[in-house]
């Protein structure tokens, strides 16, 4: 038998339920979303009247002196691997820490940094640093003050668009004075993809890195290899801006950062250019002529052992002059011919130039130099080059034929 009382509420019960329900307003209808609010970008019109210029030295952004890098910029620092990219990150970051200036590159203040890095294990990092300060002289309480100046990250896991994560989150975190930098070496390890692709470049440069560091109102420093060691035989026909593009890669590399500097192998080991190819002339370098300068010669420490580099001397300074000046680019362009009576096609020109070790881009520089500096001269037809006289091939060379090479 049933007991229909089992599923009815009492009169009490009933206004019990009542009450746990009073003063609970029903959810309002979400108001429909127009097109436009959906696709709204977040922007701001400044007139061009109302941007004032700003003195000298007076710029509260500024980083590096003369503006050479600021506040939400980034500057791309690359060189071939293996040479000591982060050991002279490192020593950068110490030196800026102090407010001191670091191969002719000055801090507008003390610089706090925040080192995002993937490839060199604590004992690596214990040793760039010891030899940094040893280096730089720095015992005691100003090592310890320079020390405190750079936070370190060491992680391999983190790519693409999860690397603005990690900044942003470090920037949170930071009990410290506010970072002033963030460093990502080496890019590659936090690329996440072909860094040959514009596509990828532009995503992590432009949508990833800039947008974070505008946000946290720092500078970045990117440490990015080139392709293989430059030597001054490859890059002799460089000239300014095209050294903007010695990262590997996309060309947006160079396109999408504030300022380039490059670190260039020399034909005397561990002597290197430092080049300022993008903005440099912000760093107000000098020769020794007094005339403004992009590049000068630094080098590795002469002590055995010691991670630490150095502005090169004055033997070394002229010994890379010497080797520079053994041949110009003209001879080096003649020497391609095998005699003087040889005319060659362009084509078997950038042959003969690849065959001599000569990279494809400064064959073409040389074949277009060569016309212009008057080493050859186009016949009618300009379909062969001959010499003109005025520079002739250093040695004489008869090329084997091709029974010669079989031996018959």
């Amino acid at each position: 038998m049933n007991d229909d009382r089992s599923n009815t509420l009492s009169e009490g019960e009933k206004e019990l339920i009542l009450q746990c329900f009073e003063g609970i307003e029903a959810c309002p209808e979400p108001e429909p979303r127009s097109a436009e609010s959906e696709n709204q970008i977040d922007f701001t019109v400044v007139n061009a009247a109302t941007i004032k210029p700003i003195a000298k030295g007076k710029d509260e952004t500024e980083l590096l002196k003369d503006r050479y890098l600021c506040q939400k910029g980034i500057l791309l620092l690359a060189g071939p691997t293996g040479i000591g990219k982060s050991s002279f990150t490192m020593q950068c970051l110490l030196t800026w820490g102090m407010g001191q200036s670091c191969f002719g590159i000055t801090p507008r203040r003390k610089l706090r940094s925040l080192l995002i890095q993937a490839e060199n294990d604590e004992g690596d990092i214990a040793e760039e640093i010891e030899g940094v300060t040893r280096g730089l002289g720095l015992t005691g309480r100003r090592a310890v003050e320079a020390k405190k100046q750079v936070d370190i990250i060491s992680i391999s896991t983190v790519t693409g668009e999860k690397v603005a994560q990690l900044i942003k989150s470090a920037v949170s975190r930071n009990t410290g004075d506010p970072y002033d930098f963030v460093v990502i070496d080496p890019v590659f390890a936090f690329l996440g993809g072909d860094a040959s692709s514009q596509e990828t470049v532009s995503r992590f440069l432009r949508n990833t890195i800039l947008p974070c560091i505008s946000e946290a109102c720092i500078g970045c420093i990117i440490v990015h290899h080139t392709n293989k060691p430059l030597r001054a035989k490859d890059k002799d026909m460089w000239q300014g801006t095209d050294l903007a593009y010695l990262s590997a890669g996309s060309a947006e590399w160079a396109n999408a950062v504030r300022a380039v500097l490059g670190i260039k192998t020399t034909a005397i080991a561990g002597v290197f250019e430092l080049i300022a190819p993008k903005r440099g002339n912000r760093l107000g370098w000098k020769d020794g002529q007094g005339q403004p300068a992009f590049k000068k010669l630094i080098a590795h420490s002469r002590k055995p052992g010691e991670i630490f580099w150095r502005e090169a001397d004055t033997d070394e300074i002229a010994e890379v002059s010497r080797e520079k000046g053994t041949r110009s680019v003209e001879q080096k362009i003649a020497n391609l011919w095998n005699d003087e009576s040889e005319q060659l096609s362009q084509e078997e020109f950038l042959a003969r130039a690849k065959q001599r070790g000569v990279s494809k881009s400064s064959a073409y520089n040389y074949w277009k130099a060569g016309a212009e500096k008057g080493v050859f001269k186009l016949s009618k037809k300009k379909d062969k080059a001959g010499l003109t006289g005025k520079f002739k091939p250093e040695a004489v060379i008869v090329e084997q034929s091709e029974d010669e090479k079989l031996g018959l």
